[in-house]
């Protein structure tokens, strides 16, 4: 093979490599890519879960005046009734106050549980949240939560159609969040590492039932 015939090999063969790693490091991208989006969207999934699971159990504890303790477009505290030690309950459950929020790189989630006042007066408080917060990264995304409020349930038989509560700069009043029965939820998973990938987004409404049947605040 002379010098020229090497040459003109050599180079078809660049030619070809360079299509080879160039379809590779496509579908190695396209890989990625699908595999971001499939995490982002489980992880928005469970985030989801997580927060409309414990809005189920709000609750207005007795003495409290509102389940909801505030509520703005991003952020909600509330009072539920939860069971942390994953024992089976044989007494009282005392309400842990709630709160998700958005800290600008992820939705956190913020319990403090709740503590009994011994020889409380007749009209109360009867409970304290004052100690053992704790903090954890529920979601970390690029986007804030968005939260609705409404006053009727999830799910209810209207020729009309539920309309949000408007939420005023500071958050709902008190006798406004009083009249909340059930909240939307819209989680949305963006990747800061990936922002080229579409986020994904979960959207939830759930009723707090025991809100809805609240008689006086739990005992």
């Amino acid at each position: 093979m002379s010098l020229v015939e090497l040459a003109v090999s050599m180079f078809i063969v660049s030619i070809v490599l360079a299509g080879v790693s160039s379809v590779f490091v496509g579908v190695m991208r396209s890989s990625q890519r699908a595999s971001v989006t499939t995490s982002t969207s489980a992880d928005a999934r469970i985030a989801t879960e997580q927060i409309t699971r414990e809005l189920r159990v709000a609750v207005r504890p007795k003495g409290e005046n509102s389940a909801i303790v505030s509520a703005t477009p991003d952020s909600v505290t509330f009072y539920a009734l939860l069971n942390r030690t994953g024992s089976a309950v044989t007494g009282t459950i005392v309400p842990t106050r709630v709160r998700y929020s958005y800290n600008g790189t992820c939705v956190q989630r913020i319990t403090t549980p709740g503590n009994e006042i011994i020889n409380p007066a007749a009209t109360g408080p009867f409970y304290t949240w004052a100690t053992g917060t704790e903090t954890r990264c529920l979601l970390r995304t690029t986007v804030p939560l968005a939260l609705g409020y409404y006053d009727s349930g999830a799910v209810e038989n209207s020729a009309t159609p539920a309309t949000a509560f408007p939420v005023p700069v500071g958050g709902l009043s008190l006798l406004t969040r009083q009249n909340v029965k059930s909240i939307e939820i819209t989680v949305t998973a963006g990747s800061a590492e990936n922002p080229q990938t579409a986020p994904a987004v979960v959207l939830a409404r759930v009723t707090m039932n025991n809100v809805v049947n609240d008689t006086g605040g739990i005992t």
